[in-house]
């Protein structure tokens, strides 16, 4: 590995927390195919067994068109948890990429993902005039992660942000009282 060129992507990690539930919880589940829906029963479960008071309002009719779980429920229970428990979508990317074993060369942010692969693409291949990431719109994930922290009290976020995403946001360069700003939030 010392004589390769090591990168890695990461994600603003409350944004990407509300973007992987949206994925697989959010209104349109009609499009994830079989083993998802598998998968996504077995975590709504989990959720439901594991939140007192859910179980006697939620229903687990599995061609339900909506999730019997919002987005609270989901942080209220995983706020509990250890996040080594987690699943690979919402696991913070500290415990997926190993910045302590691994000493990337550059570690690239999806918030400025054409700029960055950009990059990768002249460090890696060294063809940079004739490849190039295609262009992206302009990065609206805090806009769409606000909506869906808007009934998501101050105090749920910054225990979760801070328990389960510290490292995230020490090792990839983000800043968690920015993060809540953007979201609409004090920090």
């Amino acid at each position: 590995l010392k004589t390769y060129f090591k990168f890695t992507f990461v994600r603003e990690p409350m944004e990407r927390l509300i973007s992987a539930f949206m994925s697989k919880f959010g209104r349109d589940r009609a499009s994830l195919w079989p083993l998802s829906k598998s998968y996504w029963w077995h975590v709504v479960d989990q959720v439901i067994r594991g939140t007192p008071g859910l179980s006697s309002v939620a229903h687990t009719d599995q061609n339900a068109k909506n999730t019997p779980i919002d987005f609270e429920d989901f942080m209220n229970y995983y706020s509990k948890k250890q996040a080594v428990g987690f699943d690979q979508h919402w696991k913070p990317q500290t415990q997926l990429c190993d910045p302590c074993m691994i000493k990337y060369d550059f570690v690239g942010h999806m918030e400025t993902l054409e700029r960055d692969a950009n990059y990768v693409i002249e460090k890696a291949t060294k063809i940079n005039e004739r490849v190039h990431y295609p262009r992206v719109h302009s990065h609206k994930g805090h806009e769409r992660a606000a909506e869906g922290y808007k009934n998501i009290s101050q105090k749920a976020m910054t225990q979760f942000g801070r328990t389960h995403y510290q490292q995230d946001y020490s090792a990839y360069g983000y800043n968690f009282c920015e993060t809540m700003k953007l979201l609409g939030k004090e920090c």
